[in-house]
């Protein structure tokens, strides 16, 4: 019996200490996402004796962004690392769309992370949980108020001899033509934005093309045709791969792109 009493007040204590978040939440405006450089490099070739098959290159993830009137959050989505069959709350909304969310700064031996945690729509009870980082908006610098003009202070002042004054603050001032009134010029739409990591997302597929040639020389054409017919070869195609299908008819002429 005492038992169960420790362990009754026990579970209400946790729940008196459990944090309330309700109030920590705030809206920004969803920008998209764009593929971001991890720094790490996979190897998924497989060799059984002389033969070898699968692919090697960078690995990229989605940089999403998040725009708050205070800046922009640029956020990695934590579960991308572990087998999920879970999208990401920001994978099946739109840009322009809404988005609520919270954050939490957890230190670190290294350093502090920010994450940023966002409910599910379809569990609100349930929160993706993702790496940021915070850019401000640069905000200019507001024009002092007051004089600016120390010419006309000074010489309104008469602190300068008369010499100098005479020399300095009796100078005509120079008449100007008034502006010509001219028709506005016609709007046009602004140029699209290039996708920063665009070069990247390039160089990524050209390695990759690089490295399958090697692959292609330690497998023999029924594997190579198993691997053409399947989604890595939809992959080569969409994305040229032109080393890797000239080695592929050099050594088996049979298969077609």
């Amino acid at each position: 019996m005492n038992l169960r009493i420790t362990l009754a007040i026990l579970a209400l204590s946790l729940a008196a200490f459990a944090k309330d978040h309700s109030s920590e939440y705030q809206v920004g405006t969803y920008l998209g996402s764009a593929a971001a450089d991890t720094g790490v490099f996979h190897n998924g070739i497989q060799c059984s004796g002389d033969n070898c098959i699968g692919s090697a290159g960078e690995v990229y993830v989605a940089d999403y962004q998040i725009e708050t009137d205070a800046g922009t959050w640029h956020l990695n989505w934590v579960d991308f690392w572990r087998t999920s069959k879970t999208k990401s709350p920001l994978d099946i909304i739109q840009p322009g769309d809404k988005v609520m969310f919270r954050t939490e700064d957890h230190r670190k031996i290294g350093g502090t992370e920010h994450h940023v945690l966002i409910p599910y729509a379809n569990n609100p009870g349930k929160e993706a949980n993702y790496l940021g980082g915070f850019v401000p908006h640069v905000t200019p610098p507001e024009r002092p108020s007051g004089p600016t003009d120390n010419v006309k202070a000074m010489c309104s002042s008469h602190r300068l001899s008369a010499a100098v004054e005479a020399q300095l603050c009796n100078q005509a001032q120079p008449v100007t033509a008034p502006a010509s009134v001219t028709a506005p010029a016609p709007v046009t739409a602004p140029a699209p934005v290039a996708n920063p990591y665009t070069a990247q997302i390039d160089r990524m597929w050209v390695i990759a093309d690089q490295q399958t040639v090697t692959a292609i020389g330690w497998m023999n054409c029924d594997q190579i045709k198993t691997t053409v017919s399947g989604p890595t070869g939809a992959a080569w195609r969409a994305h040229g791969f032109p080393l890797t299908w000239t080695a592929i008819t050099a050594k088996c002429p049979d298969i077609v792109k």
